[in-house]
Parts: structure tokens; C-alpha cells; sequence
């Protein structure tokens, strides 16, 4: 006999459903509130380089020397479109050192050459002082100077610290913490520091006390606790991973190459263009949409109206593959003509058959919409 479970109570059920219910609310509106607040924080506010930019134009004497990094932006930025901004750079010098050089001794007298002649320290964003304290035993003193800074040590004072992080009705999302990647580009968070006094030798000796000495050359710190999975997969840093990890092994397998030996660099395929720059196909099509690129209620328009266009055309496969889900996988079709009609432009461009452009990347749309159009008919029938 066939048995058939009992119906859960009322009240289980009805508590199921409230569960159900507030889990969805909870999503939903958490990602809304979210998206509100990086909207708000982030974009409602001037970026931070213009902040700094329009700062440095106010506070900073004309002549004054302006330290920068290698490695990351001077401020003001040359491309900044603002004339105040613009007329007080010329009246700024502007120099530089290289903070991610091995630590030696000639970096430490470089580095102190720079403070001297220095009036202002610009850091553009966290990119290398967020970075060279991952590697305390390669850079010593390079993570000496850092917190030299920020302590008043090395006779500079905090001057101006600009963020926008996501926030909202009160509520502050502090994303200093996060990895840099995450803020570089539309909120990075900046840094500046204005000379107080100039130390003497006796006193960078006393501070930096030859630390340099201890540098580890090139060490890559501590290895992950997935280090060795990488290393086997051939996605690690280890040498050789990439010539004997499985990866590679599977594309040899797959492109009947039996020869195992190791790849010399000499071998290797090379990363230079196959011809000079000024020969290659002109791709001069940036902000082709000049409308929607200036207005962000169209932009953001646009957005949808492409991801729409590409979720329609990519529907008829997912429904075949998707048809237990309630909206047949509408919603994902989205994704993955996003995706698909991205890698036939790869595709495409890879062998050679087209550039990566407007025209091109409407044409892979086309494409999509025929394979998508090919599935709807098998479908049918």
C-alpha cells in the first residue's frame, strides 16, 4: 500500500509560510537597502581624487613639492577637467619614488631625499600601503616608513583623509578594511600629509636603525592554506605549476600533445602585438553612446533594455534545460545571454575573424538571437 504522509498543522504551515515570507523580505530588501547606500555613499558624492584635487588647490602654497607613488596616481591627476584645479597644479612639483623596490640602502637614501625635499605626502589610494604589510619580512622598512607617517615620526602631520563610503539614513557601511580592489576605482580612499619639520640624519638612522638589512628578497609570504591546490591545479605561484598542473595537462590531452617536457621560455608564445601599434584595427568607438554615456536615468535604461534583449534571446535554451522552475528560467536567461553572446565576441575575435567592437559585439547579439530562434522551433515541434 501506497502510504501518504500527513498534511503538516495549520499553524506549522502557517508559520512556514510567515518564515518564507520574511526570508524573502530579508533578501529583497537587504539588497535594496544595500544598493541604495552604495548608490548614496559612493556616487552622490564628488570622488575622493576631485576632493583631494580641489584641497590641494586651496591649502597647498604655490612651489610647494608634492610626493607621490609609483605604482599608483599623483593628485591632482593631469586629466582632471577643472580650471582651478588645473591652474594650481602648474604651480605644484611634483616627484616621486618607487615604495615597492626591494628594500636596500639605496632605497632608504632615496627615500629620504624625498622627505626632505618634500612638502606634501599624497597617498592616491590604499593600493601599497595596504599591501607591503602583507610582506613584513621583504619590506621592513619600506612598513617602518608607513606607520612613520601615520605616527607623526618622520615630522609629518595629517593633513586630509577623504571617503565615501556606502551610506544611509545614518547608517555607514566603513569599507576601509575591505581589499582594495573593492575601492580603487570609484571610492578609493585618500591620504594626505603635510611636513611639520625635516628630520635630521641622526634621527632617521635612530628611526630606521638599518632595518633594511633584514629584508627578505622577493619573499611571497606565507603560503595559503590553498596553496596546494593552486600548485596542483597549475594556478599557483609555485615555479612550474603552470607547465605541470592539471589544467595544462587536460589541454595537452585534449590537443593530442604527448610531449611532457618542460616548456622553456624560449618556447613560449610571445605577448608582443603582431604588428606595430599604428597598424593594428582602430578601436575608437568609446562611449559610442554619447546620450546614455551623459544622462544616467537613459543609461541605466539602456542597461536594462540590453540585459532584457539579451535575456529574451537566451530564454528558448534555458527553457528546455530550466523547465522545473516556476518562470522557466527567465530570470537566468538574462545571465547567460549575457554571457554567451560575450564569449562568441571572444570567440570570434580570438580566431582572428573580428575586432572586438560595437558593430561585432551586435553582430554575436545576432547570433544569439538565431541560436535562441533555432531552439524555440525544435521546441515547437
Amino acid at each position: 500500500p501506497v502510504r501518504v504522509a500527513a498534511p503538516l498543522p495549520a499553524p506549522l504551515r502557517w508559520g512556514l509560510r510567515l518564515l518564507a515570507v520574511l526570508l524573502t523580505l530579508v533578501g529583497i530588501g537587504g539588497g535594496l537597502f544595500w544598493s541604495a547606500a552604495y548608490v548614496n555613499g559612493v556616487y552622490n558624492h564628488d570622488h575622493p581624487w576631485l576632493t583631494a584635487s580641489r584641497w590641494l588647490a586651496e591649502n597647498v602654497p604655490s612651489g610647494s613639492v608634492i610626493l607621490c607613488e609609483q605604482w599608483d596616481d599623483c593628485l591632482p591627476p593631469g586629466a582632471l577637467n577643472d580650471p582651478e584645479v588645473i591652474a594650481a597644479r602648474a604651480n605644484f612639483s611634483m616627484i616621486d619614488w618607487g615604495p615597492y623596490e626591494e628594500d636596500s640602502e639605496a632605497k632608504y637614501e632615496t627615500l629620504k631625499e624625498r622627505l626632505r625635499t618634500a612638502d606634501f605626502v599624497v597617498y592616491a589610494s590604499k593600493r601599497i600601503y595596504d599591501s607591503v604589510d602583507e610582506l613584513p619580512a621583504r619590506y621592513p622598512m619600506t612598513n617602518l616608513y608607513y606607520k612613520g607617517m601615520w605616527s607623526g615620526a618622520l615630522g609629518f602631520e595629517l593633513a586630509l583623509d577623504v571617503t565615501t563610503p556606502p551610506q544611509l539614513w545614518g547608517f555607514v557601511f566603513e569599507d576601509r578594511g575591505a581589499d582594495e580592489s573593492w575601492s580603487l576605482y570609484d571610492h578609493p580612499q585618500v591620504t594626505i600629509f603635510r611636513k611639520t619639520r625635516n628630520l635630521t640624519d641622526a634621527e632617521f638612522e635612530a628611526y630606521f636603525d638599518h632595518s633594511w638589512a633584514s629584508a627578505v628578497a622577493w619573499d611571497r609570504g606565507q603560503p595559503s592554506a590553498i596553496a596546494p591546490l593552486l600548485n596542483a591545479l597549475g594556478l599557483g605561484g609555485e615555479p612550474g605549476s603552470e607547465q605541470h598542473g592539471l589544467i595544462n595537462r587536460l589541454i595537452q590531452v585534449l590537443m593530442g600533445e604527448t610531449d611532457s617536457a618542460p616548456e622553456s621560455v624560449a618556447d613560449r608564445k610571445s605577448l608582443m602585438l603582431n604588428a606595430p601599434l599604428d597598424q593594428l584595427p582602430i578601436v575608437d568607438n568609446y562611449r559610442w553612446n554619447t546620450a546614455a554615456s551623459t544622462n544616467v536615468p537613459l543609461g541605466v535604461f539602456w542597461w536594462w533594455l540590453v540585459v532584457a534583449l539579451l535575456g529574451w534571446l537566451a530564454w528558448p535554451l534555458c527553457f528546455a534545460l530550466l523547465r522545473p522552475l516556476r518562470d522557466r528560467g527567465y530570470l537566468v536567461s538574462r545571465t547567460v545571454g549575457w554571457l554567451l553572446s560575450g564569449w562568441l565576441l571572444w570567440q570570434l575575435a580570438s580566431v582572428g575573424w573580428a575586432v572586438n567592437s560595437v558593430a561585432n559585439s551586435w553582430l554575436a547579439v545576432a547570433l544569439l538571437g538565431l541560436i535562441g530562434l533555432g531552439a524555440a522551433i525544435l521546441q515547437g515541434r
